[in-house]
């Protein structure tokens, strides 16, 4: 066929959108790397009674087609493919998905899956990241979560934070947000830890301005954030703060510290600091150590403004005594 011969030397491939009911054509296609079959009439994924063979091939698209198993794939040889979405088919199960080790994200949403003996197939897939089989029986039941979080130590798991009303401690080091929002409800947080992230202000879906934002929280990471100006943080927003670490990022002026009152713990070590203004933290009267270390400040006049300061730290700066 002439449509064989054209894809020989294809790499990427996209028959979206059409009538396709077999996929014989893949037999002379061994170089793709990725494949879109989606929205056409495909029940089997087995060109001419052969099983594939497409060792270059790492994302394959099947979804919203009729298929009501894929076994087809046991006997596939697909040692790269990362990516396989078999969402709004007809699948009860998942077997067939077994042999491919190398898969990082499945996507099975929206099929007839109902149990987890349904998915039990998926066990050896120790890299696995991402699995979404929402839209099925299954995604529901607490049994699966427990499955997923025992048997695949590195998938990602999305969670709403409304789900959590009474969490008081949250650890979120070393990910990749770059704000607060999705957060705002946790109203019980007592200590949250967000160091090693990109965390610059606060967020948009946050509310108010002049509105309290956890109203509980006392003890608040944002160390190795890259944060350069502490005024986008709306520290002002968190009534029972206590405890304050932003120590290893880019702060060159500790404005934006004025209002927060209840302030007694706050570490600026390693940042750029060159002077603090007496305004900026004559307001911090339940001040009473304050960690300034490995920054560029040459003038003390600010400490008259610390009246209740009892430990300070400033070792490697640039204090000269006149």
């Amino acid at each position: 066929m002439k449509y064989i011969w054209l894809c020989s030397a294809c790499r990427w491939l996209t028959i979206s959108g059409n009538q396709l009911h077999s996929v014989q054509f893949l037999l002379g296609a061994p170089n793709l790397e990725e494949i879109d079959l989606s929205r056409n009439t495909l029940q089997r994924i087995r060109p001419g009674g052969h099983p594939l063979n497409l060792i270059s091939l790492v994302k394959l698209n099947i979804s919203d087609n009729y298929l009501t198993s894929i076994s087809d794939l046991r006997e596939a040889n697909l040692p790269s493919l990362q990516v396989l979405n078999v969402s709004r088919n007809l699948l009860a199960s998942l077997e067939g998905v077994q042999g491919l080790g190398s898969l990082v994200e499945l996507y099975a949403a929206a099929n007839k899956i109902t149990t987890v003996d349904n998915i039990a197939s998926i066990r050896p897939w120790k890299s696995m990241k991402i699995i979404d089989v929402s839209h099925n029986s299954i995604d529901e039941s607490p049994v699966f979560r427990k499955f997923i979080l025992f048997h695949m130590p590195k998938i990602e798991i999305n969670i709403d934070s409304q789900a959590l009303p009474n969490i008081q401690s949250l650890n979120l080091e070393g990910n990749c947000l770059t704000s607060l929002s999705g957060l705002g409800h946790l109203e019980k947080l007592k200590q949250l830890s967000l160091s090693h992230n990109s965390v610059t202000h606060i967020g948009r879906d946050t509310g108010r301005h002049d509105r309290p934002l956890f109203p509980n929280l006392q003890i608040l990471h944002l160390n190795a954030n890259n944060i350069i100006s502490l005024e986008p943080l709306e520290l002002r927003r968190l009534p029972r703060l206590t405890t304050l670490f932003l120590q290893d990022n880019q702060i060159f002026s500790m404005y934006g510290l004025r209002h927060v009152k209840t302030l007694q713990y706050l570490v600026l070590d390693r940042n750029k600091i060159q002077m603090v203004q007496p305004h900026d933290v004559f307001e911090l009267e339940n001040l009473t150590e304050l960690y300034l270390e490995s920054n560029q400040i040459v003038d003390l006049e600010f400490l008259k403004s610390l009246g209740h300061l009892k430990k300070l730290f400033l070792a490697n700066n640039r204090i000269s005594v006149r």
